[in-house]
């Protein structure tokens, strides 16, 4: 096959019949995997789809072509990559810990100047790393090396716990915020992420992008799709009910250290005012979108 063949794949395609001959080209592509001692091909049986294909498929591949090397991905390897066949061939697998339960290492591949090839690789199930992407340059997280039944946190469960907690510690200071945008209570989802990236000193997160992981409801007040949405109920989904009922009176008001007439005060008496009106069980008011 030349690689001009991928022009013939339909792009409109959604979903695969892998019955169907237009249709073979994407499928081999997205399901097919080298086997080392093979010669030939034949059907993938481990992945129900695609190919298992050995080196001489490969050289003739390359040599039509006019290639050197194929880089593919989409097949999980315990150390982020393989060579295969005089390095030829190789593989990338850049999720780390796959799945939040394979302990695996993930890796990528680059090219320098003389197309030097080198392998940067990382494993997050027992290092604290996505300090490497400048979208997540300020969480310093660090992923649980405890074991659960499925194998360790996955990465969207650190982000989640790492950023309700940052929001939960920010409450007042973004009610502040959003209060002096909106009288009503009600703002844009731009505004909004404006504001947490303001407030939260996290310029590079993208938290348009987060919404549903932060329970950002699907549709706005509007009744519209990604509409303004009720700063205040979406805020109710980091208040710690269970610590707050444990307070006593005393040490509520050392840890406001704020007298009931003092505005900080205020903005907390309108948040627990706004909680009362609102069922707790009600699905709409705190279900993750």
């Amino acid at each position: 096959m030349k690689v001009n063949s991928l022009y013939q794949i339909n792009r409109k395609i959604t979903e695969v019949d892998y019955e169907h001959p237009d249709h073979c080209i994407l499928a081999d592509l997205i399901w097919s995997d080298p086997e080392e001692y093979l010669q030939g091909r034949v059907p993938n049986t481990r992945r129900g789809a695609g190919q298992l294909f050995g080196p001489d498929v490969l050289a003739k591949f390359l040599a039509l072509n006019d290639f050197h090397t194929v880089v593919r991905s989409h097949e999980a390897k315990q150390e982020g990559y393989e060579y295969l066949w005089g390095e030829r061939l190789i593989t990338v697998f850049s999720a780390s810990n796959y799945c939040g339960s394979q302990g695996n290492d993930g890796a990528v591949l680059v090219y320098e100047h003389g197309l030097a090839r080198k392998i940067i690789s990382w494993n997050l199930s027992n290092t604290s790393l996505l300090a490497v992407s400048g979208t997540y340059s300020r969480f310093n997280f660090r992923v649980s090396t405890k074991k659960t039944k499925n194998g360790g946190d996955s990465v969207k469960s650190i982000l989640l716990k790492r950023l309700s907690k940052i929001i939960q510690d920010n409450r007042l200071p973004l009610i502040d915020s959003f209060e002096k945008v909106s009288k009503n209570g009600v703002i844009q989802r731009s505004v909004w992420a404006k504001i947490l990236k303001e407030v939260l000193e996290l310029e590079k997160v993208p938290f348009l992008m987060f919404q549903r992981l932060l329970g950002v409801p699907f549709y706005g007040v509007d009744a519209k799709h990604k509409g303004p949405i009720d700063y205040m109920q979406w805020l109710l989904h980091f208040n710690d009910l269970s610590k707050r009922k444990k307070k006593t009176e005393n040490e509520r008001s050392k840890s406001f250290s704020l007298s009931k007439k003092s505005s900080l005060s205020e903005r907390v008496s309108k948040m627990e005012a706004y909680m009362k009106q609102i069922s707790l069980g009600d699905a709409k008011a705190l279900r993750f979108s």
